[in-house]
């Protein structure tokens, strides 16, 4: 599996969990053609902007955990261009849900935590 990353120094903990979990990982730089099917961007808000001009497909999927601003540049560009585009409220939502149930030993209701996300953030 490649892995596209902006900074190979900072990829240390991503090679020490594939290696656990018995996965072969290459590290790429962030630059050049968009990545075949699935792009998983965790970078802050607006450092993906750059990768809004690739040329994307509607065979792509992104996720992109940047929730603020909703879409990002690069998920409106994937969208725009029919790519399957989930926003990182939806990995929000879910972390939430796992910790009421973790906290509180009960099912996380989570149809009304999935409304009151979206309430709050577009795309939620």
């Amino acid at each position: 599996m490649t892995v596209r990353v902006r900074d190979r120094g900072r990829a240390a903990a991503l090679l020490a969990t594939a290696d656990r979990c018995e996965i072969d990982v290459h590290l790429a730089d962030l630059d050049g053609a968009v990545p075949a099917g699935l792009l998983l961007s965790t970078l802050p808000p607006h450092a993906a902007d750059p990768l809004a001009g690739r040329p994307w497909t509607p065979q792509h999927v992104v996720l992109d955990v940047a929730y603020d601003p909703w879409p990002s540049e690069l998920a409106k560009a994937a969208d725009d261009a029919g790519a399957t585009v989930v926003s990182g409220a939806v990995m929000l939502l879910h972390q939430a849900a796992a910790q009421v149930e973790l906290m509180t030993g009960q099912l996380a209701p989570l149809e009304a935590m999935r409304e009151a996300l979206s309430e709050q953030v577009p795309g939620g």
